[in-house]
């Protein structure tokens, strides 16, 4: 089999599409088959061993100066969508990075038609970028693309987006989508990075693999009175005063990660900026983050319940809700975090064991799916090869 693989390009850090594509092409390459990507060595790309490179166009930055001026930095932070006021759908976030627009929509198709004349893949695989459903469908090729639950559902009537790819769709005789949703739905198989509990899409072409790095569960300890803190949100001086203060005197220890700050002890507060994420929360009993895919795994593959405190970045607002829902843990809003509230928040998880249980259920159904392992066997069952 011959894969294309088509991750999302933009000049910000944003390396999670890029990641999985790893991924797979190492899981494909396994099994002896051809591997090739459209991509542009920017920041997010890094070289993999055995497969062909098809240079794609590199978007402009639309935002690199609002953040540049928001961070005071020439070079763009890791967390740069923290940053920004109005990422509040998936349209909002190709435009902020970029990664949108009529001319670079059309030059990014061309490109991966080209690459697809080229390379002659089986079946295409798009993971965050329309360019390549409108290339594959243009060529009559095979598409799997990379879906989740916010990008489908959750502001499907985007209409930036949509009329741009609308419009390049018709000049190379595509019929018009009425919205997001509609148009990933023509793709052959659409793969959720997630499971439907957390992401419940519907549709007979979806597939839910969960992470595509297989999250192996970690034994739990019995948790302990420990806290792990990781918010990239909000004022990493405000976080560490609010926390001392919220928790003096008590018999709980935090640990608070963060880059920004400097390694330290604060009674029973620990600041550390790196750990072993999987290690410090096997023992913990509570979680508290932003809603990053990573940590969300984290949180459900050690039995931990987790505290989503909401930002301004639409997927990360719909995990906390989705977590919430699923009453593995809570989402509140970010003036909740102080010293008065956050301990009564803590209380309220401890206290009731059904965030416990419910957190040790999705850890059961997350074990069962098998990542990248089951793209490339419905990849192989779809081509037949």
């Amino acid at each position: 089999m011959r894969i294309l693989f088509a991750p999302l390009i933009t000049r910000l850090k944003l390396t999670e599409s890029h990641e999985r594509v790893r991924m797979l092409s190492e899981e494909a390459m396994r099994r002896g088959h051809e591997v090739a990507l459209s991509a542009n060595q920017c920041c997010n790309y890094s070289k993999i061993k055995g497969t062909g490179l098809y240079e794609a166009p590199l978007p402009k930055n639309l935002k690199s100066s609002i953040i540049k001026q928001k961070t005071g930095k020439e070079s763009i932070p890791k967390d740069w969508f923290y940053k920004v006021d109005n990422m509040h759908s998936f349209s909002d976030a190709l435009y902020i990075m970029g990664a949108i627009g009529k001319k670079y929509y059309k030059r990014d198709v061309e490109s991966i038609a080209s690459a697809i004349d080229s390379f002659k893949p089986d079946i295409v695989y798009s993971d965050l970028r329309p360019g390549a459903l409108s290339a594959s469908l243009s060529r009559n090729v095979r598409i799997a693309s990379t879906v989740t639950f916010p990008l489908c559902e959750y502001h499907s009537q985007d209409r930036y987006v949509l009329d741009i790819i609308n419009s390049c769709n018709s000049k190379i005789g595509i019929s018009k989508s009425g919205s997001l949703c509609d148009f990933f739905d023509r793709s052959d198989l659409r793969f959720v990075p997630s499971i439907y509990e957390l992401e419940p899409l519907a549709g007979k072409s979806v597939i839910f693999t969960g992470p595509i790095r297989k999250t192996e569960s970690v034994k739990a300890l019995i948790p302990s009175k420990k806290i792990v803190i990781k918010l990239r949100s909000m004022d990493s001086e405000f976080i560490l005063k609010e926390t001392i203060k919220a928790f003096k005197g008590t018999d709980f220890n935090i640990l608070l990660v963060s880059s920004k700050l400097g390694n330290g002890d604060f009674g029973n507060v620990t600041v550390r900026k790196n750990i072993n994420m999987k290690k410090q929360l096997a023992d913990a009993a509570v979680f508290i983050h932003n809603g990053e895919n990573e940590d969300v795994f984290n949180s459900i593959t050690t039995d931990t319940p987790q505290i989503v405190v909401q930002c301004n970045v639409y997927f990360l607002k719909y995990n906390g809700y989705s977590i919430q829902r699923n009453k593995a843990g809570l989402l509140i809003e970010k003036e909740e975090f102080n010293r008065n509230r956050l301990p009564r928040i803590v209380d309220k998880i401890l206290s009731k064991e059904k965030y416990l249980e419910n957190t040790k259920k999705l850890s059961k159904i997350l074990a069962r799916h098998g990542g990248a392992v089951t793209v490339i066997d419905e990849m192989e069952k779809l081509t037949g090869r």
